[in-house]
């Protein structure tokens, strides 16, 4: 799901008074300002507040989110009404690669907010509710003083989906500090303080408390912690943004796994037995909340959301109900299945190994395996996800594997040299010659970012946590494989002639 991760920055805009003798810059029609690099050292310097959205033309992301920005720009400097004065300004980062090399932006769009000099990356939604609502946050004030009117607190729950809303005594300051540093944690949720004893009664609330008003479940929830831990308001707001068991959809999708915690994904078909499987996670969700997510994907076709994440994850519609917890989401992600079926007893006992460090059941985004085992000696062997952990770390094998994608015309390529090499080691019964597509299936503790991708495994205990990769400026033909295979195994060097084959290029 890196996929869907990737997408996800956003930043602002800028223009500067006219300086004597320097370049001026104007806002255009949508009230962006266009930057150059005779322009943007000046518009940072000058503009207390800038958000500055670099963009490359030829970028569809970019494109959708022009509207969005040029919305979120009209927004100021009145900002949601509080007066705040923000710059909105954009950067073409092809036209000015050195601007954007030296921000840092790395891809597109990104957006970063300048404040008196330091920036910051917005990495939420592209749209300009939730823009408008982080830039106010640093720029203006992250929590809205609503004083002892009690008219203005129904004002406020009325026009807002998600707030934090505290009822606090004139006077505490260290509460409030307290209050703004845990809302700057939680970009999509309004916070708010009402001195109002009127406005906390109607509400049904405790004087002082925290509570939590959201659009889905019970609506409104009250904070137990400590008033003076802002990582424990802002946890407790997080925990309470979505429902407990959200549908998986585009809308959530960044959510889910930009939030940190693991979630559990339960896919399942439209069917008894899945209504069945999401009955079960409804029941445990409150038990399993404090220490995952959990969303629930349909069976749908790769081109949507949810079909997408099956073959992101590997879930194919045959294993369905199943339930995946997917940790690290983001990054090197783990993924462990419940034992059995889908039930309320197999789903706490996932939570609870998972909580407990046990041992948890891998999932493995896997093709079958073989039944001939991979293939033949001295023939290059097949593997697959449920396959290549045994294989290479396997301490009696130096095992080569060529991680290829099948659409890779380099890959389809380095076939004929790859079956070349495997007869060149056939009689070497250390050495095992292997292939892997790595579309389709999980690769064991191993990340790649190019295809082709060679790594060996040297034999021995002590070496298998350390594969050694064939880099990509050194010539993948035969001789140089050879050669590179011989240098980190110790085998001696074949001396065996090509082997020959027919036309068959295809791995």
């Amino acid at each position: 799901m890196r996929v869907l991760a990737a997408s996800l920055v956003l930043l602002g805009f800028s223009f500067e008074p006219a300086i004597a003798s320097k370049p001026k810059s104007e806002p255009g029609k949508d009230g962006v300002t266009e930057l150059t690099s005779k322009t943007f050292d000046a518009a940072i310097r000058s503009n207390k507040h800038i958000l500055v959205n670099f963009f490359a033309p030829w970028c569809g992301h970019c494109k959708q989110l022009e509207p969005e920005y040029a919305a979120a720009a009209a927004a100021f400097p009145a900002g949601i009404g509080s007066g705040i004065a923000v710059a909105f300004a954009k950067v073409d980062s092809v036209a000015e690669p050195r601007i954007a090399e030296k921000n840092g932006v790395k891809e597109y769009p990104t957006l970063l907010l300048f404040t008196e000099g330091k920036s910051e990356e917005y990495l939420g939604t592209r749209v300009s509710s939730s823009l408008v609502r982080w830039v106010t946050k640093r720029a203006g004030t992250s929590l809205t003083r609503l004083g002892g009117d009690a008219p203005a607190v129904s004002a406020f729950l009325q026009d807002r989906n998600m707030t934090c809303l505290a009822f606090l005594e004139e006077g505490a300051k260290e509460t409030l500090k307290v209050l703004e540093a845990a809302s700057l944690l939680v970009d999509d949720v309004d916070f708010a303080v009402s001195t109002s004893k009127e406005a906390a009664t109607k509400s049904g609330a405790s004087f002082p408390s925290i509570r939590m008003h959201t659009p889905h479940e019970e609506r409104v929830f009250s904070f137990e912690g400590k008033l003076n831990s802002a990582e424990e308001i802002s946890a407790f707001v997080k925990d309470l943004r979505y429902p407990r068991v959200v549908p998986f959809d585009g809308d959530v999708s960044a959510e889910l796994f930009g939030d940190g915690r693991p979630v559990l994904f339960l896919f399942r078909r439209n069917d008894d037995r899945g209504a069945a499987a999401v009955e079960a996670l409804h029941k445990v969700s409150t038990r399993l909340r404090p220490t995952m997510l959990m969303s629930t994907v349909q069976d749908l076709t790769s081109e949507d959301y949810d079909g997408r994440l099956m073959e992101f994850i590997g879930v194919r519609s045959e294993m369905m109900p199943i339930a995946v917890l997917a940790v690290d989401p983001m990054g090197a992600i783990s993924k462990f299945k419940q034992r059995g079926e889908v039930s309320e007893e197999s789903l706490l006992e996932l939570a609870h190994a998972f909580e407990t460090k046990e041992s948890l059941e891998p999932f493995v985004k896997s093709e079958p395996v073989p039944t001939d085992g991979g293939g033949e000696a001295g023939m290059v062997r097949s593997l697959v996800g449920l396959t290549m952990k045994d294989a290479v770390t396997d301490p009696a094998k130096h095992v080569i594997v060529l991680m290829f994608a099948p659409w890779c015309g380099h890959c389809k390529r380095l076939e004929p040299v790859w079956k070349d090499l495997a007869g060149r080691f056939a009689s070497e019964s250390s050495v095992v010659v292997a292939r892997i597509d790595a579309t389709a299936n999980d690769l064991h503790q191993t990340e790649i970012e190019t295809f082709p991708t060679i790594k060996l495994w040297p034999a021995g205990e002590a070496k298998k946590g350390k594969p050694v990769e064939h880099g990509e400026d050194i010539e993948k033909d035969l001789p140089n494989l050879v050669k590179w295979i011989v240098e980190h195994t110790g085998v001696s060097a074949p001396s065996l002639p090509v082997v020959e084959h027919g036309d068959d290029n295809e791995l």
